[in-house]
């Protein structure tokens, strides 16, 4: 609403856009995951998500304009998509046949906890920074996981 988008705009273009963005991702993030393997899909396709935030980094300093932040909240969502099928994946690939439901359970829960948090600090933190700082932190905030992966790379015989 601050950049100009009415109501209408942001259930009808925004959400139901947002929507299919997501979706198109996870279908084109699973089939590239299959395809690369987990390892592989979580550093490319984490990557494209990193990126996305760029886009509300470009839509917050440059003059305002609805087609630039529309294309950064598409692209954004459709990264997502792309990048949760690896993650998704990833999890799968480490839970105990015997357990897998309730293990993959626990760990979908804890994905969804942390973006909860997230979401509830994200409000103050770009309140204090600006929009523009505030997307271009979260882009950089997306890079210290990699250091994480090549501990993943020995997990199990499926992840490589």
């Amino acid at each position: 609403v601050d950049r100009g988008f009415s109501l209408t705009e942001i259930g009808a273009v925004l959400t139901t856009g947002r929507i299919i963005a997501t979706v198109a991702g996870a279908a084109l993030g699973g089939v590239l995951t299959s395809r690369w393997g987990i390892f592989r899909g979580l550093w490319v396709l984490g990557l494209v998500q990193a990126f996305s935030s760029l886009g509300y980094w470009a839509a917050a300093t440059a003059a305002p304009s609805k087609s630039l932040i529309l294309g950064a909240a598409l692209f954004e969502n459709f990264a997502a998509g792309l990048a949760t099928s690896a993650y998704l994946a990833f999890l799968m690939s480490v839970c105990e046949k015997r357990y897998a439901a309730t293990q993959f359970a626990l760990l979908s829960a804890l994905l969804a906890i942390t973006r909860a948090a997230a979401g509830e600090a994200s409000g103050g933190l770009a309140e204090r920074m600006g929009y523009g700082g505030y997307f271009l932190l979260t882009f950089l905030l997306a890079f210290p996981a990699y250091l994480l992966l090549p501990k993943i790379r020995n997990a199990p015989a499926q992840v490589t």
